[in-house]
């Protein structure tokens, strides 16, 4: 993928977000304190929960009501979706999780009513739903952290007993993401987790921060090092990944990772990359979609309103580690659930998402 495409497409969702800059950082950073641990109990002033109360949210951070999944925009048209015979130009990953092997519903209701289900027909063939977690600047990596958990252990985080390990898990993940950024991490130096690592680094190293006192930096993408993968067959040079995102704040490379690897510091683009191929599997990115009324597949008071869907806007790291399954999260608007018909905007938020039915042949 050439630099500029990551930047359009990706790279202005993830990273053009709109906040007042703090103190020595340019970079969007929560005005929310870090959120170190709760309990969601009924007897305690602990038991609010780090996220704007509302009844379309349970009370362990699942949002009520599940999201149908479509195909990417700038993916190709798959041939098993709802009737289609031909693939319209686009992007095509292929591997485990390719357009025709998800075997994604049609978005749109422009398709000739004649290639639609019956009334009677099944319901949405890929079907998501998603779990809320504290908005303290930490989102992305809450998020990637709750996916991480259940795909390496089967498990959900009881945000009821102990929230502690997700505030371990995430600032694991931060640190991950930072380091393998400098240089990237050897595979090896992954054991052990996210256990003990917080204060040592990535598999008990020490993180060492740059230098920032060596002169100025060039503005232009370093193309220099190591490359990092990105999905289908591209890759893009690790210093370009960096020095481009730093570029955006008018940091250096240097002044960037270390803004990131600050606790609260909004991460983005950049670092699902970097995690993703630091973890050595996929990380599926999805966006807000409303699917309008009349749609088809749309069932009761849903039929003449319309209900909130899901869009695949990114599969970092496939079809390469597609083997070891992928790991799925949420870019929204932070008002998600509680939003009007349609009205989200760019997303200043992450969610985690668990897939509960889908194809995967």
């Amino acid at each position: 993928m050439k630099l500029y495409t990551l930047t359009t497409r990706v790279s202005s969702i993830f990273l053009a977000l709109s906040t007042p800059p703090v103190v020595h950082s340019n970079l969007p950073r929560s005005t929310y304190p870090p959120t170190h641990a709760f309990k969601l109990t009924n007897h305690t002033s602990s038991g609010v929960p780090p996220w704007n109360p509302s009844k379309n949210i349970e009370r362990d951070g699942w949002i009520k009501g599940e999201l149908p999944g479509f195909r990417g925009e700038w993916e190709v048209k798959g041939k098993g979706e709802l009737g289609g015979e031909e693939e319209e130009e686009g992007e095509d990953i292929g591997g485990r999780y390719s357009v025709d092997r998800m075997k994604f519903d049609s978005f749109t209701s422009t398709v000739p009513s004649s290639t639609w289900p019956s009334p009677d027909s099944p319901p949405w063939s890929v079907v998501f739903r998603a779990r809320q977690v504290p908005g303290d600047g930490n989102c992305l990596f809450h998020s990637i952290s709750l996916s991480y958990l259940h795909w390496k252990t089967g498990r959900h985080l009881d945000f009821h007993e102990d929230s502690g390990e997700l505030r371990r898990m995430s600032e694991w993940m931060r640190k991950l993401s930072v380091e393998n950024m400098r240089s990237p991490v050897r595979r090896g130096s992954l054991r052990g987790g996210w256990s003990g690592s917080t204060r040592k680094g990535v598999g008990g190293r020490s993180v060492k921060k740059s230098n920032t006192n060596q002169g100025p930096e060039t503005p232009s993408p370093d193309t220099s090092g190591p490359s990092l993968y990105l999905q289908g067959g591209q890759s893009i040079p690790l210093g370009s990944l960096v020095s481009s995102a730093g570029l955006q704040y008018n940091l250096t490379s240097s002044e960037y990772l270390d803004c990131m690897e600050s606790d609260s510091t909004w991460g983005g683009g950049p670092e699902i990359v970097s995690l993703s191929n630091a973890l050595r599997v996929p990380i599926h990115v999805y966006e807000l979609c409303w699917v309008g009324k009349g749609h088809p597949k749309l069932r009761g008071g849903e039929r003449g309103a319309g209900k909130w869907g899901v869009r695949r806007m990114a599969c970092f790291g496939s079809p390469k580690w597609d083997r070891r399954g992928c790991l799925e999260i949420l870019s929204c608007d932070s008002r998600f659930p509680d939003l009007g018909r349609g009205k989200a905007k760019e997303g200043n938020h992450f969610m985690y998402l668990e897939r509960v039915k889908g194809r995967e042949e």
